[in-house]
């Protein structure tokens, strides 16, 4: 099984673009909440919301991504870069943190409530997931230590 890591790991030695990136992550994501070949998963993906990194050089990865995605907007200590053309609102988060790994990625759910996701959170938990909730995003943790959250599509 390949893991979010293995498809960042791939991504940033240059083997895959960012669609294939973005592929992988769907992936694993799948995987982390136990979705079995020919089953449908406990949710249904609708995009990636956002791909959170954790360095410990903001200014340096920052400026790595950029040149490989585009330019980022600062703000509040953290670097956003859209992975969306046209205004989607897919992006990619910087952030400084005590190592450099990726934190966790957000994946949109479309029909989960944007201000009460009760109920996707009762289908999580009787699949027998732990579930974390912040406000209105939900918090699974994944086979390999990946936080995947759970966001409506039309949460920024």
């Amino acid at each position: 099984m390949e893991t979010l890591e293995h498809w960042l790991a791939r991504y940033e030695r240059g083997q895959i673009d960012r669609r294939a990136f973005l592929a992988g992550a769907a992936v694993a994501f799948e995987a982390a909440v136990g979705t079995a070949a020919g089953r449908p998963g406990l949710v249904t993906p609708g995009g990636v919301h956002h791909v959170e990194l954790k360095t410990v050089d903001l200014a340096r990865t920052t400026a790595f991504y950029e040149a490989l995605l585009g330019p980022a907007r600062v703000d509040d200590g953290r670097a956003l870069i859209p992975l969306e053309p046209d205004g989607g609102r897919g992006y990619l988060r910087i952030s400084r943190g005590p190592i450099p790994r990726m934190d966790h990625f957000a994946v949109k759910v479309p029909g989960m409530s944007a201000r009460d996701p009760k109920t996707t959170r009762a289908k999580l938990e009787k699949a027998g997931l732990k579930v974390r909730q912040v406000d209105a995003a939900l918090y699974v943790m994944g086979p390999d230590d990946f936080e995947v959250e759970l966001v409506a599509p039309s949460v920024k």
